[in-house]
């Protein structure tokens, strides 16, 4: 995982729960990340998790984020409502 291009970064709101999150995808077999969280999408944790695009699907259902972003044109964008 090079670039932040077709990757979803998830956010959340303690280190524990960004490490919970990578679990449960290697549980899943995903490729996850620990890295630390631009700052151009949240302050609250220092820690956030990358992932192919095309897993969150997957994913999702078995995590609670506080964020969702996806990377694209230069610029972050909420995947969330």
């Amino acid at each position: 995982m090079a670039s932040y291009d077709q990757r979803t970064v998830l956010t959340f709101t303690s280190h524990y729960q960004t490490l919970k999150a990578e679990l449960k995808a290697k549980e899943l077999f995903l490729q996850a990340r620990i890295i630390p969280t631009p700052r151009e999408i949240s302050s609250s944790c220092q820690s956030a998790l990358l992932i192919a695009s095309s897993d969150y699907q997957r994913l999702k259902n078995s995590i609670k984020a506080e964020g969702v972003f996806s990377f694209r044109d230069g610029k972050w964008y909420s995947l969330q409502n």
